[in-house]
């Protein structure tokens, strides 16, 4: 799945400010230290929506649909998944 650096990158692609993208996609992701990838079934469903507007506001709202969105378009399309993989190795390779 992608990680949480190109789930910052997604949400500043799409306008969303990098700080509140961080801090929602961290805690959004926290429950994996403990569930692994199993922990989808924590804090990715809309009352985590609801949870990140009160607490960031409006652009809360937008980096936890596009975390939730981002996700499910890895868990659903293998093409999809594998292309985030490959754009994660040419990063850490330091291709921009």
């Amino acid at each position: 799945m992608p990680s949480r650096v190109s789930h910052n990158e997604f949400a500043r692609f799409l306008g969303i400010d990098s700080r509140i993208a961080n801090l929602v996609n961290r805690e959004m992701d926290a429950p994996a230290k403990w569930l692994g990838p199993s922990h989808r079934k924590v804090n990715h469903d809309i009352y985590t929506v609801a949870r990140m507007t009160q607490k960031y506001g409006i652009q809360g709202a937008q980096a936890a649909m596009a975390h939730l969105m981002l996700d499910m378009l890895t868990t659903v399309n293998p093409v999809a998944r594998k292309a985030f993989k490959t754009y994660e190795f040419l990063r850490e390779m330091g291709y921009r």
